[in-house]
């Protein structure tokens, strides 16, 4: 049974607001940080029950996407805001592979 991010108890992981833009950014074909993050992420996510929307893998890879994203959106520090979008995600991985971990044991 697919896991739906929009029921409350996953309200309090870190990075939700992150993923439920993305998955609906994907949804709707929408270039966005999000969206990249969605796409870096899917093997993860999608181990976890997350249903992610069919998308063609970018190229050079979403990674790169999403530099070239922050680049192109003027924030200050790009490099900075790359690492801090990522670190927040995947600590969202995380406590979404904890709480799937949980569930499937018990």
């Amino acid at each position: 049974m697919p896991t739906d991010l929009s029921h409350s108890k996953f309200d309090r992981l870190p990075g939700i607001e992150i993923a439920r833009k993305g998955l609906e950014d994907l949804k709707l074909g929408k270039e966005s940080a999000e969206s990249y993050l969605i796409m870096i992420g899917a093997p993860r996510l999608r181990h976890c029950g997350i249903d992610i929307p069919l998308f063609t893998p970018p190229k050079p890879s979403a990674e790169i996407c999403l530099y070239r994203h922050l680049l192109a959106s003027g924030t200050e520090d790009p490099y900075s805001n790359y690492n801090s979008l990522l670190r927040r995600f995947v600590s969202f991985e995380s406590s979404l592979e904890r709480i799937h971990a949980a569930a499937v044991t018990a």
